[in-house]
């Protein structure tokens, strides 16, 4: 029996998935610097905090507790990066488009940085 709250809904990894353990999931993903993988911290972060979009939204990797550990599944990886890549092309910014930010004294008076 899982217990679900309001805050935490039912994750789906628990419909036949293999569970994996957050560092294996940690190795599913490529790291910015050659023959490198994201580190198990970062998994965690996911897991407990999310990872904010673009759009704002805050998307979180399913994760189950079996006794001491936390487990997760590659399946709910693939789910939590689609999610995020969905709520990041939601959100109207296109990707290498920089921000137009208005540096006029004007707005920055507005802001009380001048």
């Amino acid at each position: 029996m899982v217990a679900v709250t309001e805050e935490s809904p039912a994750p789906q990894i628990l419909n036949g998935e293999r569970l994996i353990s957050i560092t294996a999931a940690g190795k599913l993903l490529p790291g910015m610097r050659e023959n490198a993988h994201i580190n198990s911290a970062t998994v965690w972060r996911w897991i407990r905090r999310g990872a904010k979009s673009t759009s704002g939204e805050v998307i979180r990797l399913e994760a189950v507790r079996l006794g001491f550990r936390w487990l997760t599944s590659a399946e709910a990886v693939g789910r939590f990066v689609a999610d995020l890549t969905a709520a990041s092309n939601l959100s109207g910014v296109r990707r290498g488009s920089p921000a137009v930010i208005d540096t006029s004294r004007e707005a920055l008076r507005g802001r009380g940085s001048v």
